[in-house]
């Protein structure tokens, strides 16, 4: 019970202090303290590996790097004019791609690796192939 009454008596003090504020002014003194700011201690650098564990596929995820190689012109080496024009694939035993192109006006059937009048196809697809000529790659789209 004399708790219930302390209680009620901190709630009723504080209420009447809010309601009938004191009439005391606060004096603040100016000081002129001159601001010194701290050295600046510089950070240690690191970085984060993140190789642990999937947790739920239970193994270790490598990276994979993408070779990103840029194909970039050289304006000294005149790329010879190439036309993309179609592809075959058999579906057998032993699968193999040709490809039908045209290079200098001239129409050949290559296969992926092969060379021909110093153009090297490298790959291909339905869409695109990829060739080089002198370590120039670049890469020709299909032509109706």
């Amino acid at each position: 019970m004399l708790v219930v009454i302390l209680v009620w008596g901190i709630i009723g003090y504080k209420v009447y202090k809010v309601k009938y504020p004191s009439n005391e002014s606060f004096h603040i003194e100016n000081s002129t303290t001159a601001f010194i700011p701290e050295e600046i201690i510089e950070a240690k650098q690191f970085t984060i590996k993140l190789n642990y564990r999937d947790p739920f596929l239970g193994n270790l995820e490598e990276k994979k790097q993408k070779n990103k190689s840029k194909y970039i012109l050289n304006k000294s080496i005149t790329f010879p004019k190439i036309y993309y024009k179609g592809m075959l694939s058999s579906k057998g035993k032993v699968s193999k791609t040709i490809f039908f192109v045209m290079i200098n006006g001239k129409e050949l059937f290559l296969s992926a690796g092969e060379q021909e009048e110093g153009v090297k196809l490298l790959k291909g697809s339905h869409k695109e192939i990829k060739v080089s000529f002198k370590n120039i790659k670049k890469t020709i789209p299909i032509q109706q």
